[in-house]
């Protein structure tokens, strides 16, 4: 039993803070994004058994956290979802509060649209960085899959805001007329 903690916990180590933080930002709520990471570990410990080798160790941990997302998100849909403007570490569009809280309006409104399974690939690209292989090896697709479903995601999340740009022009914010690089969903934070 103890060989079996031990291993766990030396493999969960590195992960850790990568994982919480993936959940923090699924469920948009620090608590409720806790919650559901306390969830996954004891399902990743009760499952532990299956895992083959422990270089795969990040994309199984990974598909038991979006697993165990889909079927909470499935239960509870409505009461699971906090404010997206509670992401932490966001930075959209520019500095001035205005425009970001009117951004994480619209980023808000376009996630609405999307499933579990698309809203786990656009943050674990755009927020946690993944690069397009550790996705494929995640959700055991292929590279070209993958940006195929992020392409069309994001299209998906495109055609949402563009259906509300009509009204967007009432309250003050005019998407159209933005700069080509501010009008981008989801902006990685500047490598410093």
């Amino acid at each position: 039993m103890d060989n079996k903690q031990d291993r766990f916990r030396k493999l969960l180590e590195p992960e850790y803070i990568g994982a919480m933080m993936f959940c923090r930002k699924l469920m948009a709520d620090r608590d409720i994004g806790d919650d559901l990471y306390q969830d996954a570990l004891v399902n990743a410990y009760m499952k532990f058994g299956s895992l083959r080798e422990n270089s795969s160790f990040k994309p199984w941990l990974y598909r038991i956290i979006m697993n165990t997302f889909k079927s909470k998100t499935r239960l509870k849909f409505s009461k699971l979802f906090r404010s997206i403007d509670q992401v932490q570490g966001l930075d959209l569009i520019s500095k001035d509060p205005t425009d970001q809280y009117t951004a994480q309006r619209w980023l808000k409104y376009s996630f609405e649209f999307l499933t579990s399974k698309e809203k786990g690939l656009i943050v674990l690209y755009e927020l946690e960085e993944w690069n397009i292989r550790e996705i494929a090896e995640l959700f055991n697709k292929s590279e070209a899959s993958i940006k195929q479903h992020l392409f069309r995601i994001r299209n998906k999340m495109k055609k949402c805001l563009m259906s509300k740009m009509d009204n967007s022009k009432l309250l003050g914010f005019d998407l159209l007329n933005l700069k080509k690089e501010d009008r981008c969903i989801v902006v990685k934070p500047d490598s410093e």
